[in-house]
């Protein structure tokens, strides 16, 4: 349904960190499609057979969308040419313009509907690239052109670890991680769930006598480990 950008050469000196794509006088209905499957066909007897697609999806603000179109929606008949398969349509659409007007028919819960629609303009392909800073695109094209800037990541930004330690035991799996900052203890015996709260010093009185000390061996293993700072 949308027209396939141009490729542009790069040398490898440009290195260029935004791909900014001119605005294309392309007429635009702004759905996507599928086949209608032998199950859908088989709730629309007065669908001519062999015709017909499936709306899968609308683009916000798209001509389609604003005329009144939903997702599921059957279309099988642009202005009076019946839809027989994508290439066709794509052929109907090359001889309009922005701008003109057509009639799509269409099925919705078993119903033919029509509607009338005003033909948009394919938006502006937008293409992100890998590369350098994007401070070397401010001073590119201007104008129609549309970029899009690669986020800038402030340096030295702290990068939150998550640690884990797990120690299984028979019939029992303690378990204990960090958690924003914080320590977080389950124990699992025999697929039963004994504990599952934050490891502090109130909630350690709340854990069973015989698992202080694997909990408490665990614990110290995991905080000695380089980047966990539990509260």
């Amino acid at each position: 349904m949308l027209p396939t950008a141009a490729q542009q050469d790069f040398s490898a000196n440009q290195e260029p960190a935004v791909l900014a794509l001119p605005n294309q006088e392309l007429p635009w209905l702004g759905f996507q499609v599928e086949r209608v499957t032998d199950a859908v066909r088989a709730h629309l007897p007065d669908l001519p057979k062999g015709t017909g697609f499936v709306i899968t999806s609308l683009e916000s603000q798209s001509p389609s969308h604003e005329a009144g179109l939903l997702r599921h929606d059957v279309v099988w008949k642009l202005n009076d040419q019946l839809l027989i398969n994508e290439a066709q349509l794509e052929v109907l659409l090359s001889h309009k313009l922005p701008g003109d007007s057509v009639k799509i028919h269409f099925f919705r819960s078993g119903a033919k509907h029509e509607v009338t629609l005003v033909i948009g303009k394919l938006p502006p392909a937008k293409v992100a690239i890998m590369g350098p800073s994007s401070n070397q695109s401010e001073n590119s094209n201007s104008g129609n052109q549309q970029k899009i800037q690669l986020p800038q990541i402030p340096q030295n930004t702290p990068i939150e670890t998550q640690k884990t330690a797990t120690l299984e035991l028979p019939n029992t799996l303690i378990q204990i991680e960090t958690r924003e900052q914080a320590l977080w203890l389950s124990i699992d015996h025999k697929g039963v769930n004994i504990f599952d709260d934050e490891l502090n010093e109130e909630n350690t009185k709340k854990i069973p006598a015989h698992w202080v000390e694997p909990v408490n061996e665990l614990r110290h293993t995991l905080e000695n480990r380089p980047g966990c700072k539990p509260r």
